[in-house]
C-alpha cells in the first residue's frame, strides 16, 4: 500500500529493514522501484531506516533504488 501510494502522489518512501535484504530489494523492484528511486513509476526515492545489511546491499539500495538517507544504520561486515 505504501509503495502505491508514493507512486500516486509523488511521495519519498520511508521503509524499515532488518535482516530481509533479498524480499525488500525485490518487492521494490517489482513496483517499480528498481532504477533511480522509482522515478519512472511517480516515486521519489527514500529513506531506509533500522537498517542492517552489508555494506555491499547499503551500496546496492543507494545506487540502483535510489535510497537517499539511512538515519539509523547497523552495517554488518
Amino acid at each position: 500500500m505504501q509503495l502505491g501510494l508514493a507512486k500516486k502522489y509523488h511521495l519519498p518512501l520511508f521503509l524499515h529493514s532488518r535482516a530481509a535484504h533479498a524480499d525488500f530489494v525485490q518487492i521494490l523492484r517489482d513496483e517499480g522501484f528498481g532504477n533511480d528511486g522509482g522515478r519512472d513509476v511517480g516515486g521519489k526515492g527514500g529513506v531506509v531506516h533500522s537498517f542492517t545489511g552489508s555494506i555491499e546491499e547499503a551500496q546496492e539500495l543507494v545506487s540502483g533504488l535510489g535510497v537517499l538517507r539511512f538515519p539509523a544504520i547497523y552495517v554488518d561486515n
